[in-house]
């Protein structure tokens, strides 16, 4: 989840909403850096659940929920950069991040003020707050209890 975090804060620490098409930074390496950590939390959430059943359910709720986010904005950029996008689209991948360049850039143009002006904090603290939901949940669940149902396991 820390991974996941820290792609999600890097990412928004570049972003220049509306105002350019973000291609730097760690957008280089993928053009979805905030959903592709999120996508890495997510799993990290179900992970703690102990079965993979778990995993299983929140990576298909991610790809059905991201899925249909990214074709909007996709299509917006598109509309709104034309062939600066298309280009774009070329050469970078779409979620899953390029592991054969860009890396060494991608705090590049990456800024506290860009951070705070992207909200992510908030987003950081809302993490927080449900690990410590679910970790308050393992302290009282009794030994040999299931994680998500509370259940006393035989």
């Amino acid at each position: 989840m820390g991974v996941g975090l820290l792609i999600r804060l890097t990412a928004a620490a570049t972003l220049t909403k509306i105002d350019a098409l973000t291609t730097q930074g760690i957008y280089a390496v993928t053009r979805n850096p905030l959903y592709f950590g999120s996508l890495i939390v997510g799993l990290g959430f179900g992970s703690l659940g102990g079965q993979w059943i778990w995993l299983v359910v929140c990576a298909v709720l991610f790809g059905w929920i991201y899925r249909l986010i990214i074709v909007a904005e996709e299509r917006f950029l598109a509309a709104r950069y034309g062939a600066e996008f298309a280009e774009y689209c070329q050469r970078v991948p779409c979620l899953f991040p390029t592991l054969s360049r860009g890396w060494g850039d991608v705090l590049k143009n990456a800024s506290l003020d860009t951070l705070q002006r992207n909200n992510e904090l908030r987003n950081v603290k809302a993490t927080f707050a449900f690990l410590l939901l679910m970790m308050g949940k393992l302290w009282w669940l009794p030994v040999g209890g299931t994680w998500w149902t509370g259940r006393i396991a035989p």
